[in-house]
């Protein structure tokens, strides 16, 4: 199962994922946590350029998380699943198509662009939703991508959301406790495997 862990910057991602995945190891479940940007050699390479400036036009940048994510698809999620260990995405579709949708691209041409992601994978897709404002105030190292400003998160937002009604993904609200989220992902996927 692919379990995607989804949402805009600093509303808590990664400590959710590290916890379900903890959370699955316990049960017994063989279980993985995996990120386009840091999960392949071809991802990391790609990650230091787009965070270190050299990749900065958004259709350069674009095309190297194509790239990072093809990867991850064909190295490491598709072996992952076929062996039977859950996956669990810490960002998804749902950032990519948000993230350039905001910088202006569309989204036919965007999700025309992932033809290489499987469609038939069963997948959850939990959107982790917080105020723009209160989620950038928690951002401890703002990075190259912070600095797209508020109007530009807004607009990210928006789209996250209207995905999630489009697509019928469980959307939490993330400014709560760790915990809170935690069992209230718990909960979601008991409801979603059911």
């Amino acid at each position: 199962m692919l379990i995607v862990v989804d949402g805009p910057d600093s509303v808590g991602k990664t400590t959710q994922c590290g916890l379900l995945r903890d959370s699955l190891i316990r049960k017994g479940t063989e279980a993985v946590v995996l990120k386009t940007l840091d999960s392949t050699v071809i991802g990391t390479l790609l990650g230091n350029l787009l965070r270190g400036g050299v990749i900065t036009a958004p259709e350069e940048q674009l095309f190297a998380f194509l790239l990072a994510t093809a990867r991850l698809y064909r190295e490491r999620i598709t072996p992952a699943l076929a062996k039977g260990v859950t996956v669990i995405l810490d960002r998804g579709v749902g950032s990519h198509l948000s993230y350039f949708g905001a910088l202006g691209f569309g989204r036919g041409q965007l999700e025309a662009m992932l033809w290489f992601i499987p469609k038939d994978l069963p997948t959850i897709t939990i959107l982790l939703d917080m105020d723009v404002a209160r989620a950038l105030k928690r951002k401890k190292s703002p990075s190259k991508f912070d600095q797209m400003g508020e109007e530009f998160f807004g607009k990210q937002r928006r789209i996250f959301l209207a995905l999630a009604r489009e697509k019928g993904w469980t959307v939490l609200n993330a400014d709560r406790s760790i915990q809170a989220i935690h069992q209230e992902i718990l909960e979601a996927l008991k409801r979603e495997t059911v």
